[in-house]
């Protein structure tokens, strides 16, 4: 045979080979992303951004209790598998859990390295990480994974480890010092996690949440509409789970004390279910706002845009707040803020260039703000128009994945990340066409 034959069957041979297999990320809930909430978008957001990417495989586990046996299907365009992974302990059952871990581990431990095997999985990410993520980094330890463990944290996570006693604690730290890399949503958050793990700090790192642009723009198609009443009134809007540290209260009796100096007007507060809904209905109660604070509970997220389109005020009085994902919805909106100071909040918005800051908890405070701006149309379209800026030049899923990426790429290859400017289609996206109608 020939040299010339020889290269020529080679070339040949190399063709017919299969493309190899992308590498898998893996994302970890423990829950489904049917619900409504700031870490399922940051959720969405990477994995929509990975499979733009194009160089890896998405894929989400949800920690389902429901599935003893693992079940995998397509979900609005997601690979999603549903599977029960247990923790090793739980405080309130202790060692009647740590019982059920140990007969359940080997049926576990086959169908969780099966699964990362099928999937070529590199990396594992849990988003609003537990104890449960032990599983995985008991598979690093024995072998049966050698991918990195990326640990995502958001807020109430890192205070459920703060929380933590006894071995509980030490089960928590043990997960800490044994992931590959730890993310949190803001500079306070990451302040909180090396308070408890001061000896992670070389592997903690903060990676800003995005805006989720596409989502917005899907959402002007929706059928949804306001009701005729808030289409021709002017409103104040405030998004948050319905509990105490999102400060609803606060918001409420500042609405209260405006009515005199702002009488057309009315309050709106977009929440998810949760515990404190009963006495902030007893608060508008008491304060005779029956009509004038509307409540609305566990709305869609494609609805949210045309509360935001129509909204001259946002509000966000939180007592506390590791980043505040909503600000940047209202900022792609160019509605004037005004919002606490505290935790991630003042890495998105300077007071009196984003937005205005105010002391938590400090209800004076708030209505003053809420009575200057519904008093000067032209300071909040400044605000507006700045804190859009901001989000286009600093809050996107673009540049967010191309941080993660910077975490993970290396353990199997080098991705290569286009400039930000390049695929920031934010910065294109008519998000609203009625800007004029709320100044």
């Amino acid at each position: 045979m020939s040299i010339t034959e020889a290269a020529l069957l080679r070339t040949e041979s190399q063709n017919t080979i299969e493309p190899r297999q992308k590498p898998g990320f893996l994302f970890v809930l423990p829950w489904s992303l049917e619900h409504v909430g700031g870490v399922n978008e940051v959720v969405k957001g990477l994995f929509r951004e990975m499979q733009r990417h194009g160089a890896h495989k998405p894929l989400l586990m949800v920690q389902s209790w429901e599935h003893s046996l693992m079940e995998e299907r397509e979900v609005q365009g997601r690979h999603t598998i549903f599977y029960r992974v247990r923790p090793p302990w739980i405080t309130s059952s202790r060692w009647r859990s740590l019982i059920g871990f140990l007969l359940s581990w080997p049926r576990s431990f086959w169908a969780l390295r099966r699964l990362l095997i099928r999937h070529h999985v590199r990396t594992v990410n849990a988003h609003f990480p537990s104890l449960e993520v032990l599983q995985f980094l008991a598979l690093k330890r024995l072998g049966a994974f050698d991918g990195k463990l990326i640990l995502s944290f958001h807020g109430l996570d890192v205070r459920a480890a703060e929380k933590a006693t006894g071995f509980e604690r030490t089960l928590w730290r043990y997960l800490l010092r044994g992931s590959d890399a730890i993310v949190t949503c803001s500079n306070s958050l990451k302040e909180q996690v090396l308070a408890f793990a001061p000896d992670c700090r070389h592997k903690v790192t903060t990676i800003h949440n995005g805006f989720d642009s596409e989502s917005f723009n899907e959402a002007k198609s929706d059928p949804f509409t306001l009701e005729p009443e808030l289409l021709q009134s002017n409103f104040i809007l405030s998004i948050g789970t319905f509990e105490d540290k999102k400060g609803q209260d606060v918001l409420i009796n500042a609405f209260a004390s405006i009515l005199a100096n702002v009488p057309d007007i009315i309050l709106v507060i977009i929440g998810c279910s949760g515990p404190a809904r009963p006495g902030l209905e007893g608060l508008i109660k008491d304060l005779h706002l029956e009509g004038r604070v509307r409540l609305f509970q566990d709305l869609p997220h494609t609805h949210i845009a045309a509360f935001l389109e129509k909204a001259v005020l946002f509000c966000l009085p939180s007592r506390a707040e590791p980043f505040g994902i909503v600000l940047l919805e209202a900022g792609a909106f160019e509605v004037a803020v005004i919002a606490s100071d505290v935790g991630g909040v003042p890495e998105i918005i300077k007071h009196g260039i984003h937005g205005r800051l105010i002391k938590a908890g400090d209800p004076v405070a708030l209505a003053a703000e809420m009575i200057n701006l519904l008093n000067d149309p032209a300071e909040r379209q400044r605000l507006g128009a700045n804190l859009r800026q901001r989000v286009i030049e600093n809050f996107t899923w673009v540049r967010a994945f191309g941080e993660y990426s910077q975490l993970f790429a290396p353990s199997y290859e080098v991705v290569e990340w286009t400039d930000v400017a390049e695929t920031d289609y934010l910065a294109q996206a008519d998000l609203s066409s009625t800007y004029d109608d709320k100044r």
